[in-house]
């Protein structure tokens, strides 16, 4: 049986959550931006195809980063007014310790 801890997540850090957004939206991005640009390969103007491949992801990383950027500052300034948010883990076996949660 493994035992249960409940930890409270009462601030963030709005730097280091926007970078890991910021790679996150820029990786999202880039498989939707190959299928929309697929209508862009009937032989014409490729520039087309370079915009939504290389700028779109650039700009929407860019856009997560400052988004996420902001709402981590948000969170920090609503978190300790309603208690931030709760998660429970499940601690294996070997890891169970006697006292304060890892």
């Amino acid at each position: 049986m493994s035992k249960t801890v409940t930890y409270r997540i009462v601030r963030i850090s709005p730097l280091q959550t926007a970078k890991i957004a910021t790679v996150m939206w820029v990786l999202a991005v880039i498989p939707y931006a190959f299928f929309m640009q697929l209508p862009f390969w009937i032989p014409h103007d490729y520039r087309g195809v370079i915009l939504v491949m290389v700028v779109f992801p650039l700009l929407y990383g860019l856009l997560g980063c400052v988004l996420t950027l902001v709402g981590a500052a948000v969170y920090n300034l609503v978190a300790p007014r309603l208690g931030g948010l709760v998660y429970t883990v499940r601690l294996p076996l070997a890891q169970e310790t006697e006292g304060t949660p890892l």
